[in-house]
């Protein structure tokens, strides 16, 4: 959270300050007296009694967070006991298909920038490009079982785990691999509004 307390001889900073911030996940708070600068959504608060100005402001208020990490819990919970005995059946044919774990973990970029392990059950051959190299859509690392997983996205029903834990949740965008997130916010103004809630 960065509060923005300029003089008045330091105005003519705050578009460069705001351009930079555009680019992280901060939430942005102005003193007020600056008003004639402000651009985009803004909201009033206060601290220590003192007004200020969010610029950047949270996407959720508290009770709205409150209520979606409730609906996450339940939904999570009734999502895994219902398909425990699908991942159980999957996990069976993932290890006589090909050698390795049943579940394959990836550091993906979750809520203000903060990178989580995602859970996925293993679609490809064990490999040293899974952290760099996205699959293709004949990618030779993708075992045959694998291939089916994909096509119809039970690889991803581990990831309920992750929303149970609390790093992710059942309505968010899609968490990215670190690299990607690093490439992106590069090339796509304003990509890291993205990770201001849970993926």
């Amino acid at each position: 959270e960065i509060i923005i307390a300029l003089d008045k001889s330091q105005i003519e900073k705050l578009p460069h300050v705001m351009d930079q911030l555009e680019g992280t996940t901060a939430h942005v708070k102005i003193v007020p007296g600056i008003y004639d600068f402000i651009l985009g959504r803004v909201r009033t608060t206060q601290i220590l009694g003192s007004p200020l100005i969010e610029i950047f402001p949270r996407i959720l208020s508290p009770a709205e967070t409150f209520i979606k990490r409730l609906f996450d819990i339940s939904f999570s919970l009734i999502a895994l006991l219902i398909t425990s005995p699908v991942l159980f059946v999957i996990g069976v044919l993932i290890k006589l298909n090909s050698s390795g774990p049943v579940f394959f973990r990836q550091e993906r970029t979750g809520r203000d920038n903060r990178s989580f392990w995602c859970y996925k059950l293993r679609t490809m051959y064990v490999n040293n490009d899974s952290d760099l190299k996205q699959a293709t859509r004949n990618d030779s690392r993708i075992t045959r079982i694998g291939r089916f997983l994909r096509d119809t996205s039970l690889d991803e029903l581990p990831q309920f785990f992750n929303v149970l834990i609390g790093n992710m949740s059942v309505v968010g965008p899609r968490p990215h691999m670190l690299k990607h997130t690093t490439d992106f916010s590069a090339e796509v103004d304003k990509f890291m509004v993205r990770h201001k809630i849970k993926p």
